[in-house]
């Protein structure tokens, strides 16, 4: 049947593909709630045409229709299985699909790659010197051309050198020590090799990147989350880490108003946890009573 006869948009398929569900063990470990609710949860982003989505347990609950304690346990198991990537922050939870995450980018890439080889292409007979017209008096004027100034790093056309792959393996195991979490260290090394020579990133600039993360994790930890896991050390390069912002709260000079709130979300944050057990066990019984 076509799709034109059945009613279905073919941008409907853009999320998630059966053979992406199939092939995820990672999903394929949660609950069927849990994945019901992830299914949910990538519709409701091919519909806003993000790859996040944002709010408290209560407005997801109405978002995907289920209860508070179905979303609390379905973001847990993402959590621990790392189906999605799962952020606590001020009492609100973030799903992220990492999949629409990399095929946004690579949109954006491709169309930043299209757009410089249409300028490549582009004509530069406004820089091209011209040839002075020859005189038409008897005098004796030289007219030779001048010719243009020469390139730095060489002959026309020569593109800089970038450093050695020696040098930049050095750069990175002196930024690997910087890393919180020391796993998966060859492919964070090719990835860094990768932007590196493609003059996307420097050694310093991924230094304050892994810093501003380690910074970030411990700030959400002493606001309440104390479960925030970190992320491996090739996920932050293979994602460059560099390119997001964390903001980072510095608590020496903390009003108290700040504190109470600090306070309040650490509360909080205990009280999910709590429910998020309770669901948890309440499931865990249910499927060994199914079971027996």
């Amino acid at each position: 049947m076509s799709n034109k006869l059945s009613g279905i948009n073919k941008r409907v398929s853009e999320p998630v593909y059966p053979a992406d569900i199939l092939s995820d063990s990672a999903l394929r470990m949660c609950c069927i709630v849990t994945r019901g609710i992830w299914y949910e949860c990538l519709l409701n982003m091919w519909r806003d045409k993000t790859h996040s989505i944002t709010g408290t347990p209560k407005q997801l609950a109405v978002l995907f229709g289920c209860g508070d304690a179905d979303v609390t346990l379905a973001c847990r198991e993402l959590c621990d299985t790392s189906a999605s990537q799962v952020t606590y922050e001020n009492g609100k939870v973030t799903l992220t699909c990492r999949r629409l995450e990399r095929r946004g980018l690579g949109r954006v890439n491709g169309a930043k790659r299209t757009e410089r080889w249409r300028n490549k292409r582009r004509s530069d007979g406004s820089v091209t010197p011209k040839k002075a017209a020859p005189s038409s008096s008897s005098s004796s004027i030289d007219t030779k051309e001048t010719p243009p100034p020469a390139l730095v790093g060489g002959d026309a056309g020569e593109k800089p050198r970038g450093p050695s792959e020696k040098t930049i393996t050095a750069e990175f195991d002196r930024i690997w020590l910087l890393v919180p979490l020391k796993v998966g260290k060859p492919k964070a090394r090719q990835a860094y090799l990768k932007h590196r020579k493609a003059g996307t990133v420097t050694e310093q600039a991924a230094a304050d990147g892994i810093e501003r993360y380690t910074q970030f994790v411990k700030r959400q930890r002493a606001a309440g989350f104390d479960d925030l896991p970190w992320r491996n050390g090739s996920t932050l390069f293979t994602r460059t880490c560099w390119a997001d912002e964390f903001e980072v709260m510095h608590t020496d000079n903390d009003t108290d108003e700040v504190k109470k709130r600090k306070a309040a979300a650490k509360a909080e944050g205990e009280r999910q946890r709590a429910i998020m057990d309770e669901a948890n066990r309440k499931h865990r019984a249910a499927l060994n009573d199914r079971n027996s």
